[in-house]
């Protein structure tokens, strides 16, 4: 049978506030679901039946014991209240059994609630503790006497709105009470769950935290994890500044009378800061007033500069500065003589494409008298890769920096009698073999010896019949991103541009060599890429040429003078009837065309037509 007293208890057990070791408790713990069910699916339910009974049977009250058994036509259920024993009886349909009335249990456990509440809320009144007092709970308009340490508002009809004690308050069906736990006011709502905590050093509101910082001053707030969605303090935290070193020469190469383009955003390790950062090109030359900046490009003229410059770059730091001091040569235009040269292009596909085509335009344009050498024809046509009346140079398709040095061994090769057959053949089947490379000897350095084979610049003109270059433009590097990671990029370019170079040298002692890298557009996918390995790639180029210190070899900073942004091939919809725009997305991000094709050889035309004048 159950009764009042069991069910508080059974109730209380499964929302406890605290945790026995190993039983799920209420608090920041689930409670027990069997817990749950034996409270109040059992003893609530048998006691809500009790009472129904109770109300049905009806409840007579008799004197004695005999007086209650003259009761004859008792229903079962029915309960008899005896004063000579100051018992309860249920009549079970067979027998009388003493019985705990609900109704009276419940006025009685009510009664002592509310006295052992004004006793605990007097106590620590005068003790004037931080123990937890037990609030009442307003559960609607209620008229009740105050006690004499509390401050109670009530309607105009005497109705509770509000009572205010010594160390709580209940208000509007909540409640703020004082905890020995908490330095501060923790409002709750009739259940006892808080929704906020205003305390010394910590303000919760609706879940979220406000805290101080430790680090600095203010608070910050966060969510019940503990983590930070804001900070407030007497100032906001820098945002970090964008790198604002520069990738780009120590030296820079105009033709006088042609603007050169400077791009600030293909100078940076990451393309987006562009905005962030700007740029200046100052003469440093005493008494000349040139200066060129910008956000996005600069355009200026060498000859203005004269021979010396400073290239600064800088973010919103207004104190710091990232300059570049520059040797700047012009090369006369038109050319100071008439004589003839001769230019060997080294390079990928991105040569083959138009390379000698647009470098000797640019040259001849100048008035240099520009030979090309070479086993390949590339491109004259921009719409047709695979023409081969252009001029001629070893632009080859596919070709990392470890094919031309036999690092790499798929392009095997040409065997001694055979170079009939390779100049005969059309310029696919020419990049699918090595025309560079021999069998090492005894006599060769090891540190050149790449596979068993070592490059002989020398031996190939001797072979193929060509010319000894008086300048050489060695630019690799765009395949080799495809084909190394950033853990590998940075050492193999750097070990296969010294060989190169060291290799080149060894040919042609005279020569000048022009080394350059053509940039990438712009694009999701780009520039990630941008940042993970052509900055690490231009650098290794950058330490290539610091570690040979020849003064014949210049670094033309070529992905710095062409544009990301158009010059690119797109996959693109049919033009808008109104507007005429046409939309589209970058699809081949390594190949430039039309003008971003044509401002790469203008730079690299103007490095060449230096290296004519005997400049560089």
């Amino acid at each position: 049978m159950a009764d009042i007293a069991s069910t508080r208890a059974s109730v209380r057990a499964a929302f406890r506030d605290h945790r026995v070791e190993g039983v799920p408790a209420s608090g920041e713990y689930e409670p027990d679901k069997s817990e749950i069910r034996g409270a109040l699916a059992d003893n609530m339910v048998d006691l809500i039946a009790d009472v129904a009974a109770s109300a049905v049977a009806g409840r007579r009250v008799f004197a004695t014991l005999a007086e209650r058994d003259t009761w004859t036509d008792r229903p079962t259920g029915a309960v008899a209240y005896v004063e000579a024993t100051d018992e309860t009886y249920r009549w079970s349909g067979t027998a009388w059994e003493v019985f705990e009335d609900p109704t009276q249990t419940a006025a009685a456990a009510a009664q002592a609630a509310e006295a052992e509440a004004k006793a605990a809320a007097t106590s620590a009144g005068e003790d004037a503790g931080r123990a937890v007092v037990a609030a009442e709970e307003v559960t609607g308009l209620v008229k009740a006497e105050p006690a004499a340490e509390e401050q109670v508002t009530t309607d105009s009809n005497g109705f509770v709105l509000s009572r205010t004690g010594p160390l709580s308050a209940l208000f509007a069906g909540g409640r703020s009470e004082a905890d020995e736990a908490f330095d501060g006011i923790q409002p709750t709502d009739r259940h006892g769950f808080g929704s906020a905590r205003v305390g010394v050093g910590d303000l919760s509101i609706a879940g979220l935290r406000f805290a101080p910082d430790a680090d600095e001053a203010g608070v910050v707030l966060c969510d019940r994890s503990g983590f930070l969605i804001q900070r407030i303090g007497e100032k906001e935290p820098p945002v970090p500044l964008p790198d604002a070193q520069p990738l780009f020469s120590k030296v820079l190469c105009g033709v006088q009378d042609e603007d050169t383009v400077i791009y600030l955003n293909n100078m940076l390790a990451v393309r987006t800061d562009a905005g962030d950062v700007r740029g200046v090109v100052a003469s440093t030359v005493t008494g000349n007033p040139y200066v060129r900046s910008g956000l996005g490009e600069i355009v200026l003229r060498t000859e203005r500069l004269g021979l010396t410059a400073d290239l600064t770059v800088r973010n919103d730091d207004a104190s710091s500065r990232n300059v570049i001091r520059l040797k700047v040569h012009t090369a006369p235009n038109p050319a100071a003589n008439d004589e003839p040269f001769n230019v060997l292009l080294l390079g990928d596909s991105i040569v083959d494409r138009e390379g000698g085509s647009l470098t000797e335009g640019f040259l001849g344009s100048w008035g240099y008298e520009a030979r090309f050498i070479g086993t390949m024809h590339g491109s004259a046509d921009q719409a047709n890769d695979d023409d081969e009346n252009g001029e001629p140079g070893e632009g080859r398709r596919g070709w990392t920096m470890s094919d031309f040095t036999h690092a790499n061994t798929r392009r095997p090769p040409i065997a001694v009698g055979d170079e009939a057959t390779y100049l005969a053949a059309d310029k696919i089947e020419k990049g699918r073999h090595n025309p560079f490379v021999r069998a090492a000897t005894e006599d060769d350095d090891p540190a050149d010896v790449r596979n068993g084979h070592v490059l002989d610049f020398a031996l190939y003109a001797t072979r193929f019949g060509v010319e000894a270059p008086d300048v050489v433009v060695w630019q690799a590097g765009t395949n080799d991103v495809s084909a190394e990671d950033p853990a590998t990029i940075y050492e193999s370019v750097r070990q296969n541009d010294l060989l190169m170079l060291r290799r080149l040298r060894a040919a042609w002692p005279s020569a000048r060599i022009i080394r350059t890298l053509p940039g990438t557009a712009r694009s999701i996918s780009r520039d990630p890429i941008w940042t993970d390995e052509y900055v690490l790639m231009i650098r290794a180029i950058m330490a290539a040429l610091a570690e040979l210190a020849d003064p014949k070899i210049t670094l033309c900073p070529g992905w710095a003078m062409m544009t990301q942004d158009t010059g690119y091939t797109l996959n693109t919809s049919a033009a808008d009837p109104a507007t005429g725009v046409i939309a589209g997305r970058v699809s081949d991000t390594l190949h430039p065309v039309n003008s971003a094709r044509a401002q790469f050889y203008h730079a690299v035309a103007a490095y060449v037509a230096c290296a004519a004048s005997s400049l560089i």
